[in-house]
């Protein structure tokens, strides 16, 4: 079963400047019922940025995530710090009067056989993408949004219906 992905990418200018908001792992069945909802938000990230390029993608799941994504990563990560130790102790040190190059080698040669005993202990200290983003908040104004129960008002912030928007929990309160 091929798993998708739902992302609203804000641009600026010609280059994706954010990701607003990123599910993955998700069915096409799941997709096709909740495609309203991802419109939706895409509107509302619209509405609140004018001024930017607002991009829906549904596309197929290409990246790795989560344990596939460490496993996979340790695996490269392995490879290259073993052939960067190998690099460093092969290395001739010339010009090296007072040892002070020397004392730096040896510095990183027990750095790089650190991180390789880690990563063969299955401790991995590098980035890990995330699996879920919702920014909508951060990047929409409140401001702009109508009000849903008076919506024949359009009252700004609901001062004119005295209904608080951030502590709404329902639209038919």
């Amino acid at each position: 079963m091929d798993n998708f992905c739902v992302k609203i990418v804000m641009y600026k200018g010609l280059h994706a400047d954010k990701v607003v908001y990123y599910r993955n792992k998700l069915p096409i069945a799941l997709i096709d019922k909740w495609h309203w909802y991802f419109e939706w938000l895409t509107n509302i990230v619209i509405i609140s940025n004018p001024d930017r390029k607002i991009e829906l993608i549904i596309c197929k799941q290409t990246l790795l995530q989560g344990e596939e994504y460490v496993n996979s990563k340790s695996k490269s990560l392995l490879k290259a710090k073993r052939a960067a130790l190998k690099k460093r102790e092969n290395d001739i040190l010339s010009g090296d009067l007072f040892s002070f190059k020397a004392e730096d080698n040896n510095r990183k040669i027990q750095k790089l056989k650190e991180e390789i005993k880690n990563l063969e202990n299955g401790v991995f200290n590098y980035y890990i993408p995330v699996k879920y983003i919702n920014l909508i908040k951060d990047v929409t104004n409140k401001t702009r949004i109508l009000c849903y129960r008076n919506s024949a008002k359009n009252c700004d912030l609901c001062h004119d219906c005295d209904t608080d928007i951030d502590n709404l929990t329902s639209f038919n309160d």
